[in-house]
This record gives structure tokens, sequence and C-alpha cells, in this order.
């Protein structure tokens, strides 16, 4: 994402996250809170790896949120319009977060999703990453796996 594209950004996150059934209504409105046009901004000042966008022409369809933590990849957030689903554009998203991470010097990924994302399970178990602990009434008192991958 570059700066310009905030704005794009940000109503994807809005779209996408607002319409989670999976999270709660307190965790959609806190998740959305901290991803204000502003925010987005700073972010990627910070890390220009750390939003990045997948198109389809004109139209942002997806997005993959990470940051650096002590020298591994925190993967924060993985979305992707409805319509879009399952035609591999989170895969497209994750694999280009992992190379970012490797050209970065990081050796290692890691990421939660809910007990219950079914989807998100699918992705991470294809894509070589495993489950290393569950957190009970965790985020907003829902339910997490944490998830490791070495890159």
């Amino acid at each position: 994402m570059t700066v310009d594209e905030a704005p794009v950004t940000a109503a994807l996150f809005r779209e996408v996250v607002g319409s989670l059934a999976i999270y709660t209504e307190e965790a959609r409105a806190h998740a959305l809170a901290q991803k204000t046009e502003a925010a987005l901004i700073e972010r990627v000042r910070d890390d220009p790896y750390s939003m990045l966008l997948a198109w389809d022409g004109d139209k942002a369809v997806g997005f993959m949120t990470s940051r650096k933590d002590d020298g591994t990849l925190w993967l924060s957030w993985l979305g992707v319009l409805p319509e879009y689903r399952r035609h591999g554009v989170g895969e497209v998203l994750l694999r280009a977060a992992e190379s970012t991470a490797v050209h970065r010097g990081m050796k290692k990924a890691w990421c939660d999703c809910r007990t219950d994302n079914h989807a998100s399970r699918a992705l991470l178990t294809k894509l070589g990453y495993r489950i290393i602990g569950e957190v009970t009434q965790h985020w907003h008192g829902q339910d997490y796996y944490l998830w490791d991958k070495h890159l």
C-alpha cells in the first residue's frame, strides 16, 4: 500500500471486517477503530511492507497487514472481499507477506486466528503453518489458535 492508497485500503478494511460474523460486535468495532486512514498512513510510513493490497484491475479486493515483532513477522489481518474468496487471493497475499519478511531478514512468521475460522485454518495449514497453542477467552473473549512458520 502506498500513502495515496490509504483511503481505498481503509474502505476495503471497513467493508471486509465490518461484515465478519465470526467476530463479536466489540471485536469488529475495535479493529475498525484502529484502521483509519491516518493510522494506515502512519503504519506504512513506519514500515512500507506492513500493508499489502491485492487488486483486480483498478479494484482493491484484499489486504494483508503485518508488523515486525522482535525479529519475527506478526501477521495481523488478512481479508478478502467475499466474491473474491476461494480464488487464491489470500494465498497470494500471505506468500507476499512471507516474501517481504525474508527480504527484511526475518526467519519466522506468526499469527492467530479464531478457532472456528475454518477458511483461515485451511489456508495456514496449506502454507505450512502449525498450531503452537490455543488461547481461550482471549481477544474480546474469543478463542484463538496461535500459529507459526519458519521461513
